[in-house]
């Protein structure tokens, strides 16, 4: 593109950034690039000229401003149960039916359905206020903790985001969110905050401000709640038992289990199934995916495994006189009465008895 110093020319490539919008930004984007730029300013026959070709810079930046929109889609919200989310507008969740985001309330703001980057995205232009109509029997938001949405602007510095309840009397409240200019800003809004709404009737909702900005992942959330969980038991097995069944945990939530071994040298896991592979301790963990308005939770167990017992008794002592020994535990002996086999400051604790081909025997 030549620039020329006639006025004509001038007022020409004015009128042609007004109203082609291709033809401003490349027209733009070139007058900055020219290097002789303030030569060709200091050129201008007339301060008049100067004048309208200052005004086409700052016309042209106005313009392209109004022109801004984002180059990469919202963010992608966290997967979350279904009961513990109620979106009005997400491609991640499925939307309550009947949302009408474009009342006529005699407003003067525009609503468009556009795609940025693949992902529907409301923008709403000319902002002074905006209704949302949800169905007609209202949306009930009473358990869920907190409003979220997502807002890309440049001019909007303040977006007041109200609910309204319809029934039995009209009633609203706003809280007011200052979105950053040029990037999407995701904001959770605490539910506390409409402290005067019947959250389990909400009728509509309504955006006030001024400017123009994008929308998207428009919903109320709450966090999810904790399973209760117990009754997880592993019982102990001696080196050499047959693979075995873990029973489940007993739960309020309905999701599926899997489990885990902290120790393969001494367990390890396929589905529910255990099989011993040596002799030591493991934790067991029963994790329970999240269902419905529970999240995931998880229990441990121990798993114990002791080495088996010999197949033969331990040797028999040779016939010693009473007054020879002082035996405190043997078949082969009288022996002295022993008031326990575990102290206070071990950490083993009592001993097992068990016979080993009929003879007594200790296990520790």
């Amino acid at each position: 593109m030549t620039l020329f110093i006639e006025n004509d020319v001038v007022e020409l490539i004015f009128v042609s950034l007004f109203f082609d919008k291709s033809a401003l930004y490349t027209n733009y984007i070139l007058a900055l690039e020219l290097e002789n730029l303030p030569n060709f300013i200091y050129s201008l026959k007339n301060k008049q000229m100067k004048k309208h070709f200052f005004l086409l810079i700052v016309s042209a930046m106005m313009i392209l401003k109004g022109f801004a929109q984002p180059s990469a889609a919202a963010p992608t919200p966290p997967t979350r149960s279904a009961g513990n989310v109620v979106s009005l507008f997400s491609d991640a969740y499925t939307n309550v039916d009947s949302s009408n985001f474009f009342p006529y309330w005699g407003q003067g703001t525009t609503v468009s359905d556009v795609s940025i980057a693949g992902n529907a995205t409301k923008l709403y232009s000319n902002l002074d206020y905006q209704g949302l109509q949800l169905k007609s029997l209202g949306v009930n938001v009473s358990t869920m903790q907190n409003l979220h949405l997502d807002i890309w602007t440049t001019d909007v510095t303040a977006l007041n985001v109200f609910l309204i309840n319809t029934s039995p009397a009209t009633v609203q409240q706003s809280y007011t969110v200052s979105p950053t200019s040029g990037g999407w800003y995701s904001v959770d809004i605490a539910l506390s905050n409409y402290n005067t709404i019947a959250l389990n009737n909400i009728g509509q909702m309504m955006f006030t401000g001024s400017g123009s900005f994008y929308m998207d992942n428009l919903y109320f959330w709450k966090s999810a709640n904790a399973p209760t969980l117990s009754n997880f038991t592993v019982p102990a097995k001696v080196f050499g038992d047959a693979p075995f069944t873990l029973s489940a945990p007993t739960s309020n939530s309905t999701g599926s289990f899997t489990y885990a071994s902290s120790n393969t040298n001494v367990a390890t896991i396929s589905g529910n199934t255990v099989t011993v592979t040596g002799v030591g301790t493991s934790i067991i963990t029963a994790t329970q995916a999240a269902a419905g308005a529970f999240g995931a939770g998880s229990i441990t167990s121990s798993l114990v495994v002791t080495s088996p017992p010999p197949a033969t008794a331990a040797p028999t002592p040779p016939a010693r006189n009473a007054s020879n020994v002082i035996s405190l535990f043997s078949n082969a002996y009288t022996n002295v009465s022993v008031d326990t086999w575990s102290t206070g400051w071990d950490n083993t604790g009592e001993p097992e008895d068990i016979s080993v081909a009929g003879n007594n025997t200790k296990v520790y």
